[in-house]
């Protein structure tokens, strides 16, 4: 299993495109919540287009959700650095 390592290269840590879809997920999480609140305001087109890209967000979250769980799956996550006392996960 391998690990990405940290700067100083001594505490593994996540790997860049695990970092990558941690933060397009919240940056989608961030956004969807004011056009959830926005589109109720608004009717007509400018609502439908509000609700659609919210819907839109939406199936991208869950699409970057699975690829992210499938990513950790295949993997691993990062484990704890040697000082706090954590045993590094072992595959069976």
């Amino acid at each position: 299993m391998a690990y990405a390592t940290s700067v100083g290269g001594s505490v593994p840590g996540y790997s860049g495109f695990a970092k990558l879809l941690h933060w397009l997920i919240a940056l989608c999480v961030i956004a969807i919540i004011p056009l959830g609140i926005a589109m109720d305001n608004f009717q007509g087109p400018l609502g439908d287009t509000l609700y659609n890209t919210h819907k839109s967000l939406g199936m991208l979250i869950l699409v970057l959700m699975v690829a992210r769980l499938g990513y950790r799956h295949g993997h691993g996550g990062a484990c704890a650095g040697a000082d706090a006392g954590a045993v590094a996960p072992r595959r069976i």
